[in-house]
């Protein structure tokens, strides 16, 4: 089971993010090898791609039993024949940019307002550790390997007709495909489907809609995601501009040596003032001399499914000890509220609607529980699910009895 909502947590991750409503993908009659054989065409086509440039706008919609969380995003990736490159994304958390302009990498993180410049192409190790900066430069080639295996796995296929996209480049007249897909390995999915709008002429994906159902029946869950990619820009094997491999510094930003990474552990929290989800207002300044544990959890997060009562006996056990568990969550109020009430937790949880916690944090996969010590120092920083034991082996370390 564990291994199971760890996968649903990865396609969440994996699958695109942009700026579109649920695609209705209902599945059509028969298949058409017609469509079978345009799928194929165009990941022939996304093979023989060299030069690129894709702007595009990402939607998630992810549920669990009704609870809805969306996200929305915007990402620009490019390259050309020199082999130089630009990666553009405004996701909330790791959003930036890497330029390589043939002599050297740019990279700008826009959460820290901090950029450096990096000899040579970028490469994991100079700009990401365990905690650190994500290397953008990886993604220069998201759009192009997405597509490339469109023909494989197909389960169904059908041409739905024509359908205009508007693009920077104008109105393009689209064939509409709605196909099924096998589930990936490890993933108890019920449907996995896509519809594609697809520009005939160059055999590109303008606009692709995702949608995947999980049922664990064993907890009476119904998990869903909806992934939607609308692309202002697809300009492929043309000769682009100098300007689009050129690195201007965002105004106000300020140029470092190296982006170093964030070493939380050891780092004294800013103090913050957050209401619960009953509007009880909760200080750091007056939680000095205790124990505090922060997990950053969802709804919809099914590793946080596991974490959640593991806090709750911590909280149960310890509270009157010296330790204050806290959740911390951004989405609706009133569906946090609904589903903490209806699973009986009795720890408060924060509303940090405006990401304040998760910015402080530099939180990036929920769940991650930050264990602050008697001084209001992190003293463990934990990613993903844990359990109990390693859970009260945190707060114990950070000054519990």
């Amino acid at each position: 089971m564990k291994r199971f909502f760890y996968a649903w947590l990865l396609v969440l991750v994996a699958l695109p993010v942009a700026a579109a409503d649920k695609v209705d993908s209902a599945p059509g009659p028969d298949t058409s090898e017609e469509a079978i054989a345009l799928l194929h065409s165009v990941g022939a086509a996304y093979e023989k791609i060299e030069t690129f440039h894709f702007e595009a706008t990402e939607s998630s919609i992810s549920s669990i039993n009704g609870w809805e969380k969306r996200t929305d995003s915007r990402t620009l990736t490019a390259m050309d024949a020199e082999g130089r490159f630009r990666v553009e994304s405004d996701h909330p958390v790791d959003g930036g940019q890497a330029v390589f302009d043939g002599d050297a990498t740019w990279a700008y993180l826009a959460r820290r307002n901090q950029y450096a410049r990096i000899e040579g192409e970028l490469r994991a190790d100079r700009i990401r550790s365990k905690r650190g900066p994500p290397n953008l430069g990886a993604l220069k080639d998201r759009f192009v390997s997405r597509y490339r295996d469109l023909g494989q796995r197909v389960v169904a296929a059908k041409i739905e007709g024509q359908e205009p996209i508007t693009t920077a480049d104008g109105d393009i007249l689209c064939t509409v495909v709605w196909a099924a897909y096998e589930a990936p390995r490890g993933i108890a999915s019920r449907t996995i489907e896509k519809k594609l709008w697809i520009d005939p002429e160059q055999n590109l994906i303008l606009r692709d809609g995702y949608t995947l159902t999980v049922e664990d029946t064993n907890r009476g869950l119904t998990m869903e995601a909806a992934k939607n990619v609308s692309f202002l820009i697809a300009r492929v094997n043309q000769t682009f501009p100098d300007e689009l491999f050129t690195f201007s510094p965002p105004e106000g930003s300020v140029e470092v040596e190296v982006i170093e990474p964030d070493e939380m552990v050891g780092r004294v929290a800013s103090a913050f003032e957050l209401e619960d989800l009953h509007g009880r207002v909760h200080r750091l300044s007056e939680m000095r001399g205790k124990v505090v544990l922060l997990d950053f959890w969802a709804t919809w997060c099914g590793p946080c499914r596991l974490d959640l009562p593991r806090i709750e006996a911590l909280h149960q056990q310890f509270a009157d000890q010296g330790l204050v568990a806290l959740g911390v969550n951004d989405e609706d109020e009133e569906a946090a509220r609904a589903y903490a009430e209806g699973q009986g937790y009795s720890f408060p949880t924060l509303t940090d609607t405006a990401k304040l916690l998760t910015r402080e944090f530099g939180v990036r996969v929920l769940p991650t529980v930050v264990v602050l010590d008697r001084e209001g120092r992190v003293a463990s920083y934990l990613v993903g699910a844990h359990s109990e034991d390693d859970l009260r082996a945190a707060v114990k370390q950070a000054g519990l009895e």
